[in-house]
């Protein structure tokens, strides 16, 4: 998956410009948008007057004063996944070729919706479309009413797809400010805790409950010190969204799993785990989740987070 956007080469545009371009089929999946003043850096006096967006196929539509202008998409540049720098979103990054010269230029659009499934209701969050000019202006648009648009309809895509990370032997710990009452017993009582995939099994020695992680929910982050990947999952019997963050603790070379409900932001307890007790450390790297910060970030992370 790329993970920066990357511009297309000049040469395939051409091709395309000049090729027999395929008529509009299949499903139609349509934005009514207005502009946004959410995003300071932009002058809204200068965004275009686009009122609609549709995407149909091969072929992006946007409607603007009035009139509907195609666009092919370009499949080989085109992506959809979860972005560092906007990581409470699932996106759809389309490069963008001109149908006839009388359209705009627009080289690309990106669309934007936020991950409501797990992640609390925020009121400054809302679904968005960018589309770009030939000068890499953005134009943002807020996306209203329904949102439709199916995941992995683009050739490249996010797949969440986690190593096996087997902790044998875990020590559950209450927080203080947690409520008992609120904890799944499946946490309480759990003596091992293993990921693989899109699944966590978490095992009382006896009984496995088995979590499935919500497809592109896991991430990785940093503080000043720490590196940190986390999940959420779906719930169970009636239980909470859970987010899992998983780190290597500084002071004593251990592990720790903290364990929140993603909702009410209430802390579920956390598990202590030796490092005897993790069988496969080697896998608890950089890059194995969808999100992780840049390179350059992570570089720069790396140069000062011991100072």
């Amino acid at each position: 998956m790329k993970k920066l956007l990357f511009l297309f080469s000049m040469a395939a545009m051409v091709l395309a410009s000049c090729g027999a371009l395929e008529k509009k089929s299949g499903p139609i999946y349509g934005f009514d948008v207005i502009k946004t003043a959410a995003f300071k850096e932009v002058d809204t006096a200068k965004v275009p007057m686009v009122t609609g967006v549709k995407i149909q196929g091969k072929y992006v539509t946007i409607t603007q004063d009035g009139q509907d202008y195609d666009y092919m998409i370009m499949p080989g540049d085109s992506f959809e996944g979860v972005l560092f720098d906007t990581k409470e979103y699932y996106s759809w990054i389309f490069y963008l070729v001109q149908d006839k010269t009388s359209c705009p230029y627009y080289k690309k659009m990106r669309v934007s919706k936020y991950m409501s499934e797990f992640l609390p209701a925020d009121p400054i969050m809302f679904d968005y479309i960018w589309i770009y000019n030939n000068d890499d202006d953005i134009f943002p648009y807020e996306i209203k009413g329904k949102f439709d648009l199916p995941r992995q309809i683009l050739k490249d895509y996010d797949q969440t797809s986690l190593p096996e990370l087997n902790f044998s032997a875990v020590e559950y710990i209450e927080e203080e400010d947690s409520d008992p009452t609120a904890v799944p017993d499946f946490l309480k009582n759990a003596k091992s805790f293993v990921v693989k995939g899109t699944q966590v099994n978490i095992s009382d020695g006896t009984n496995t409950t088995t979590l499935d992680i919500f497809p592109c929910s896991d991430l990785e982050t940093f503080s000043n010190t720490n590196y940190f990947w986390e999940f959420y999952t779906k719930p169970v019997n009636g239980g909470p969204v859970i987010n899992f963050v998983m780190a290597k603790r500084t002071k004593d070379d251990n592990y720790v799993i903290l364990a929140t409900d993603a909702f009410t932001q209430a802390p579920l307890g956390m598990f202590l785990v030796r490092d005897s007790d993790f069988k496969n450390p080697d896998k608890l790297k950089r890059k194995i989740c969808v999100c992780y910060p840049y390179d350059d970030d992570y570089n720069e992370w790396l140069k000062n987070k011991d100072q």
